[in-house]
């Protein structure tokens, strides 16, 4: 090999890893999950244990995820969710989404980073957006109760939930997530690899001169 193939060969190996780092960034997108896309073992918070009127906040830190906004546990008598005790307002109680703070978007967090996110919610007829570091999805919504799924290739930390439907009310429950996934190359460590190529490159160089 002269070091005409050898350069020839580092530009080839630079091209590479210069598209495949433009390609992760590009896949990295957010996407609609269905309840299908969920496994069994997944952790599911279904806020039964809280009784009515309870301030949803730190309380599932220990399973990995906190909330962020004006969340009460409700009692809806299996009006919109049959046979399930207890499902979660974003309004304090007695409901009411002309009070200050009531009605507005709520945040997940969760303590490893995740790749799947999904809740069983209800609305007014309108859009419900989950929004994460990535991008976005939505769904329209309404007083039927439907499941809302989002997930990415890329771990996420945290889930924004906003409502633009009628007085911004929501209703959900049954919140599923998973852990980590496999972790993805990042462009660091794409470089890394593109350096150790480029030395295997020149070393086999040497002992063919």
């Amino acid at each position: 090999m002269t070091r005409g193939d050898v350069r020839r060969s580092l530009a080839v190996v630079s091209s590479a890893l210069i598209l495949t780092v433009v390609a992760a960034k590009a896949e990295a997108a957010p996407v609609i999950l269905t309840q299908a896309s969920f496994a069994p073992s997944d952790t599911l918070i279904d806020f039964n244990a809280l009784a009515e009127g309870t301030a949803v906040s730190s309380q599932f830190a220990a399973v990995g995820v906190t909330f962020t906004g004006v969340l009460r546990t409700y009692d809806d008598q299996n009006f919109l969710f049959a046979g399930d005790p207890m499902q979660v307002l974003n309004s304090t109680l007695p409901f009411d989404c002309t009070v200050a703070g009531n009605c507005l978007p709520f945040t997940f967090t969760f303590s490893t980073p995740v790749t799947r996110v999904g809740f069983l919610v209800a609305t007014n007829p309108g859009t419900t957006t989950l929004a994460i570091a990535t991008g976005s999805v939505s769904f329209a919504t309404t007083a039927a109760t439907i499941f809302v799924g989002i997930g990415d290739t890329t771990p996420f930390s945290s889930l924004t939930v906003s409502v633009a439907a009628g007085n911004g009310a929501a209703i959900f429950d049954d919140v599923r997530f998973n852990g980590q996934a496999a972790a993805v190359p990042e462009p660091a460590s794409l470089v890394l690899l593109g350096s150790g190529l480029t030395g295997v490159l020149a070393r086999r160089f040497r002992r063919r001169r």
